[in-house]
């Protein structure tokens, strides 16, 4: 379903277009679905289906933002909620370690409760055991890149690659050879929506920088 978008023009629409990642209602719909919708077309009945296709041709609907969508990042100073697009990026990099992993692990259980695919590479082995996580690689075994690609086959199961028993210097090979079939995935079925990498300066560390941080990239749910 996060990868669905619907579009209609009636009360019988309604609870498609909830569920869909983007509801979208053509220009003659009724104003109590176009109230609710995440886009509504200019054009009318099919012209406005027609005109959906094309923009989804153009940017696979980038440009939408989807607000219904957003996911709770954090709370500032000031008590307001600060909330992302499914499809935005985020950085954290805090002074304090445990300040760091405590949310980043917050705003990954938001991202697997909202059914958004999540595949972690975890040099460290820090998310090893985390709830909703199935795991490849271990201490003993390191992990293939086929068998990341074979569970993430299953648009349910979000995965957690381990690379601890990857030798330090063969981390960023690893890494070369399984983000380019990532993002062929992500070409061809829109999945896996997040692709999350913990330690970054195990996989590319900049030339003479070896501070530590952790990054996480999104790519567009629709």
């Amino acid at each position: 379903m996060r990868n669905t978008v619907a579009v209609g023009d009636a009360e019988n629409d309604h609870a498609m277009l909830a569920a869909s990642e983007c509801g979208v209602a053509v220009a003659n719909a009724l104003d109590a679905l176009k109230d609710r919708a995440d886009l509504v077309t200019r054009g009318a009945r099919g012209a406005g289906v027609e005109e959906l296709i094309d923009r989804m041709l153009d940017d696979d609907l980038r440009s939408v933002v989807v607000a219904r969508h957003a996911l709770l990042l954090g709370t500032r100073r000031d008590g307001t909620e600060l909330k992302i697009a499914p499809s935005g990026g985020a950085c954290s990099s805090p002074a304090r370690r445990q300040r760091q992993d405590h949310g980043a692990t917050g705003f990954l259980e938001r991202i697997l409760a909202a059914g958004y695919q999540c595949c972690i590479v975890d040099p460290e082995g820090d998310y090893e055991g985390f709830e909703g996580l199935v795991g490849i690689g271990a201490s003993e075994r390191a992990p293939t890149v086929e068998e990341v690609l074979e569970l993430l086959a299953t648009p349910t199961v979000h995965v957690g690659v381990s690379l601890v028993a990857v030798p330090l210097d063969d981390r960023p090979r690893f890494f070369a050879s399984l983000l380019p079939r990532l993002q062929e995935m992500r070409s061809k079925t829109g999945r896996p929506h997040w692709i999350v990498i913990d330690e970054a300066h195990h996989l590319f560390p900049p030339p003479g920088n070896p501070r530590r941080s952790r990054c996480l990239a999104s790519s567009a749910a629709c």
